[in-house]
């Protein structure tokens, strides 16, 4: 009994280390005067001249079609059609659980993000417009 609850945690372990290195962990957001780093797969740096809106949303269109990346559970990383918005780039780990922070940038290119934690979502909402506000 005690070997198959070690093999359990170990396997338990490995998963969890395996999907955070390849990318299925969060995205973190870090902010420079002049432009903002998104961590992980899929990430980027944006800088504040190439964006043109960012919202919080209670929802995103439908995807109707993953074109580039992954989907494990609820969590979805990369590069996705949407229903009436085209591609976007969804950096979401959950695609059921609201809020979602839309960065839209000048050339049309938009990009949904969320946190399984709502408060964390909101709370770089908050500093995604702070940041576009003191800029």
């Amino acid at each position: 009994m005690k070997f198959n609850s070690l093999k359990s945690l170990l396997t338990s372990i490995f998963i969890t280390i395996f999907f955070t290195g390849c990318g299925i962990g969060a995205n973190e957001i870090f902010f420079t005067q002049d432009e903002i780093r998104i961590s992980g797969l899929y990430g980027e740096k944006i800088n504040i001249r190439d964006v043109s809106e960012i919202e919080l949303l209670d929802r995103i269109p439908k995807i109707l079609l993953r074109t580039g990346g992954t989907n494990f559970g609820e969590a979805r990383k990369g590069y996705f059609r949407l229903e009436d918005r085209g591609r976007a780039k969804l950096l979401l780990q959950s695609s059921r659980s609201a809020p979602f922070i839309l960065i839209e940038k000048n050339n049309g290119e938009r990009i949904y993000i969320n946190y399984i934690d709502r408060n964390k979502t909101r709370n770089y909402y908050q500093k995604l417009s702070d940041w576009i506000n003191e800029n």
